[in-house]
């Protein structure tokens, strides 16, 4: 592929981002993120965060996502923290407050497209938990399927992510480059955060169980949409 056509198709993936992170409609910013996901496969390029981050001189970006829940209990927390985790990205959580209503939230922050896929795949998983009923269980025992589904997904993501890595030596020296443009911009933004601790009660071993069995089928193949990928080639 010549020069001129690469950088037009990466002012084009440049673009659909742009359109993703500025839109308010989830419907569009995922369609961006999908269209664009596309572009990359279909034209087999593995871009470096200088192709898609020299925005405004900006590297790093954030991106929130609310949870969907009252509070972050502790499912929320650790299906969040597991897809951070597989999409080499940082999460803070945070509670802001529209007409008087706490909204929990999760804020992602790393580099592109990373960052935009870890968004787009909390807001498709956690929307599965949430949606999962069951009149035979207690609340309590539905927030420990939670636990389980999250947990097993979480596991499947980092799992796949872990040998993506590991394949050239050039993914390798691309994760330890993202590695660092995360850290030092959360050191010079966000430099006095504080860790917390995620309470875990007292799991009913069967409610978690079948949690863990409905993470280990749930599609990981369709985290944006019915129809798209979030990795590209990842399947269930």
């Amino acid at each position: 592929m010549d020069t001129e056509k690469r950088n037009k198709i990466i002012e084009k993936v440049r673009k659909l981002y742009a359109l993703a992170e500025g839109t308010d409609s989830q419907e569009e910013a995922e369609s961006a993120v999908l269209m664009a996901q596309s572009i990359l496969h279909e034209y087999n390029l593995t871009l470096t965060e200088a192709d898609l981050q020299e925005k405004d001189g900006k590297k790093c970006f954030e991106h929130v996502q609310d949870t969907g829940t009252r509070h972050h209990s502790a499912w929320v927390a650790i299906l969040a923290n597991n897809i951070a985790d597989a999409f080499d990205s940082k999460i803070i959580f945070g509670t802001r407050y529209i007409n008087n209503k706490k909204i929990p939230y999760i804020r992602f922050i790393g580099v592109e497209p990373d960052v935009s896929l870890a968004t787009h795949t909390f807001y498709y998983l956690s929307g599965v938990a949430i949606r999962h009923k069951d009149r035979n269980k207690t609340s309590s025992q539905l927030n420990h399927w939670k636990i389980g589904f999250a947990d097993a997904v979480g596991r499947r993501l980092i799992a796949y992510a872990n040998t993506k890595k590991q394949e050239t030596p050039q993914t390798t020296a691309l994760v330890i480059c993202k590695d660092e443009i995360v850290s030092d911009y959360m050191s010079k933004n966000h430099p006095n955060l504080r860790q917390s601790k995620v309470f875990m009660p007292n799991l009913d071993a069967m409610a978690y169980k079948e949690g863990i069995l409905a993470g280990e089928k749930v599609p990981l193949s369709r985290p944006i949409n019915e129809a798209g990928t979030c990795f590209g080639s990842l399947t269930a």
